[in-house]
């Protein structure tokens, strides 16, 4: 049975039909969920990604953006999750915040460049996402029945942001089960989805 992400819904809900909605909704319709680290050069769909860097943070949100960081940060995630990592980076490493620094980690652990992406998660430490993180990551973990992967969530007392880098480490080290890289990818897409709809409130200016 695949898994259904409540955030998914969430998102959907929040950008509505702005354009960075539209290019959620089409980059939700993979048929599985990002790679870790992309095996292909090129993004999950050029036209995509043309598409989406052709526009400004203002078009994307949908007309008016009360923080231009959130905007770039919508744009951002929305290339990384078209695994278009360089045209990510090349906006994620010009915001100042948590959550530009939290978008420059992801795209670090999937280039994959660990030791870098621990560096930009120490930058911001703790971030507004993790507790519903830490949420979804337990859910999937149940889901996928890793009850000592669920119960080592669920025991810890915040979203432990390096320990997932170090797990998406073992992975491309061939050392985990298949069972448990799905269980990273789907929580990857959940994080992604979570940080878009923080960045997108973010532009927004609404808590």
């Amino acid at each position: 049975m695949s898994y259904e992400s409540p955030i998914a819904s969430r998102l959907t809900a929040e950008l509505g039909t702005t354009a960075a909605g539209h290019f959620a909704q089409a980059l939700d319709e993979r048929s599985q969920p990002p790679a870790l680290v992309p095996q292909h050069e090129a993004p999950w769909r050029i036209d995509l990604a043309q598409q989406i860097s052709s526009m400004t943070p203002e078009q994307l949100c949908g007309g008016s953006v009360k923080d231009l960081e959130g905007g770039k940060a919508v744009k951002s995630g929305l290339l990384l999750w078209n695994d278009d990592l360089d045209s990510s980076h090349t906006i994620s490493q010009s915001l100042q915040g948590p959550t530009g620094s939290y978008w420059h980690g992801i795209m670090h652990r999937r280039e994959p460049d660990y030791s870098n992406a621990k560096y930009w998660f120490h930058q911001f430490g703790e971030h507004p996402i993790f507790p519903e993180l830490k949420e979804a990551a337990v859910a999937v973990a149940g889901h996928l029945e890793l009850e000592e992967w669920q119960i080592k969530i669920e025991s810890s007392y915040e979203w432990n942001a390096i320990q997932f880098i170090d797990w998406c480490q073992d992975a491309g080290g061939g050392r985990l089960t298949a069972v448990q890289l799905q269980f990273l990818r789907l929580t990857q897409l959940e994080e992604i989805r979570l940080l878009l709809i923080h960045s997108y409130r973010q532009a927004q200016r609404r808590r």
